[in-house]
């Protein structure tokens, strides 16, 4: 029997689409990829109904998900929030530039997000999962039943 693991890849929800960083008016409209490791082999996956089968040898398989849009994300959300916090600052009285970093820096994380799932498999077995990028540039990975 065959070890597979079914990667369902769906698209970004329309709200991650069109909050979610720059050129909102073409990307509401496409299939956002994901860059998708299987044991470090890594391929980016287009969002589709039918799933990807990846035949695989029995044993634990760590599979890390990234979201090629991550830095246009977070760029997009230190924007924002700079812009909030300049203008709060510049209501209360004080200087719109320190406002403009302190909520840039607010808004905004140091860090890219990576989806992780680690599945253990046994001979023939078949796991299906489900992978979705998130608003926050991360991925979700969640179990299909």
């Amino acid at each position: 029997m065959k070890t597979q693991v079914h990667l369902y890849v769906k698209n970004e929800t329309l709200y991650t689409r069109f909050f979610g960083g720059g050129l909102w008016f073409i990307n509401i409209f496409r299939k956002l990829p994901l860059d998708i490791a299987v044991d470090g082999d890594k391929q980016r996956y287009k969002p589709q109904a039918e799933p990807y089968v990846l035949d695989l040898a029995p044993g634990t398989h760590v599979i890390e998900g990234r979201d090629p849009r991550a830095f246009t994300k977070k760029a997009s959300k230190a924007m924002t929030g700079a812009i909030m916090g300049a203008a709060a600052m510049g209501a209360g009285g004080g200087s719109m530039i320190s406002g403009a970093l302190l909520g840039a820096d607010a808004a905004s994380s140091n860090v890219t997000r990576e989806g992780m799932c680690s599945v253990e498999l046994e001979e023939g077995s078949i796991i299906k999962i489900s992978c979705q990028a998130n608003r926050k540039g991360g991925v979700v990975f969640k179990a299909v039943k």
